[in-house]
């Protein structure tokens, strides 16, 4: 057992010729996802602590043989055990040099979300039939006022199952909030994968995986123990009165009477929503009040070491991504019977250095979800509710 081997190569805007730079690298943070499951998602963002006694990264060392790319907007990859966990762009370089010879570079940067944020859909007014969401996504990312990194962008786009209104987009509209946008009408899942692609997973279509976490110490092939475990119990996410507005339409409130008898009222003002008909932004409102109405012993987040893991269960853990469905088993103190859910993955932190790998994974709950026929997880009766 021991650190998986990681590698981080930095490029020019074509990522045509690779410099690998691993042998520089004295540690590297990486952050993906969001933290609540209200929570929009976040541009991913890397830190790399480099080794730089030589100078080798230094922009006003021609001697350096990639001074050129000691730039903002250069592309890197970082991996680990053979796969690519981050995918993005240089933001910023910075220094720090001793008195004693020790030098080291920082290197920060994001991933495409990051850029997106930047982009706006400039230009004339653009006018959008009624369609399903991952059309009108598939359009936005094609859009050819949209400036690309690196020579465009891979798009993993599921069909949607929303109809979105036809809708007039104005001048200047941001691109990563109005895609944003889509996502929260379709109720699904915008992101930027491990690997660099623009994702959208649909509503009611989540990704399954047959791993599972666990502090009791279980053997198999698919069994991962943990270090640590955060548990919340609160009411951060206790909603029983949503309130939704549909763009070019109406207000819609549901309202769980029996929540607000028992813990008091609490209510969740969305943002805009682009349904085609104020029924389905009602139908919205209503899924996420039978959600958020009653609070719940929530799983929040688990680290693991995996140094501690043989090759195939690092394999397993570094081929995860948002928003995996996993299951998390937790006996506390090891006292009385254990505990177990089903969780779905909404952030991911790694830790890395040449000693260890720390994997965070920050979870959102399944429960009250929209009930799937013929699924295993999200099939059982009094679990998950009817969608639309």
């Amino acid at each position: 057992m021991a650190v998986p081997t990681y590698k981080v190569t930095l490029s020019d805007d074509t990522g045509s010729t690779k410099y690998d730079i691993t042998s520089y690298v004295l540690s590297v943070n990486i952050t993906r996802g969001r933290s609540r499951e209200l929570d929009k998602f976040e541009a991913g963002s890397f830190s790399i602590t480099l080794q730089n006694n030589t100078r080798y990264f230094d922009p006003t060392n021609t001697s350096s043989p990639i001074y050129t790319l000691i730039t903002p907007k250069r592309y890197i990859e970082i991996w680990s055990g053979g796969l690519k966990q981050f995918d993005g762009y240089v933001l910023d370089w910075n220094f720090s040099y001793d008195v004693s010879g020790e030098s080291v570079a920082t290197v920060i940067g994001a991933d495409a979300f990051g850029f997106l944020a930047n982009q706006a859909l400039t230009g004339s007014v653009t006018t959008e039939t009624s369609e399903l969401t991952g059309a009108r996504l598939t359009k936005i990312a094609a859009d050819p006022r949209i400036t690309w990194p690196f020579g465009g962008i891979y798009t993993v786009f599921d069909v949607g199952r929303r109809t979105l209104q036809a809708d007039t987009i104005a001048p200047n509209t941001n691109a990563l909030e109005y895609m944003q946008l889509i996502e929260r009408t379709e109720g699904g899942y915008l992101y930027v994968s491990r690997d660099g692609a623009l994702t959208f997973d649909q509503s009611a279509n989540p990704p399954i995986t047959i791993v599972s976490f666990t502090d009791s110490g279980v053997a198999g092939a698919y069994n991962i123990p943990y270090q640590g475990i955060e548990i919340v119990y609160g009411s951060e996410l206790l909603y029983n009165q949503v309130i939704l507005t549909r763009l070019n339409g109406g207000t819609v409130t549901a309202t769980r009477q029996s929540s607000i008898n028992t813990y008091g009222a609490a209510a969740y003002q969305g943002d805009t929503y682009l349904h085609n008909t104020n029924l389905d932004t009602e139908k919205q409102a209503y899924l996420l009040v039978a959600k958020y109405s009653v609070p719940e012993y929530r799983f929040e987040s688990i680290t693991v070491s995996l140094t501690s893991l043989s090759a195939s269960k690092q394999g397993i853990l570094l081929a995860l991504d948002l928003p995996n469905v996993v299951d998390v088993t937790f006996t506390p103190n090891k006292t009385g019977s254990a505990i177990t859910r089903t969780v779905r993955i909404l952030g991911i932190e790694h830790e890395m250095s040449v000693d260890d790998h720390k994997i965070t994974y920050r979870f959102g709950s399944v429960v009250n979800e929209q009930l799937l026929l013929d699924n295993t997880v999200f099939a059982k009766l009094d679990s998950y509710v009817l969608g639309f």
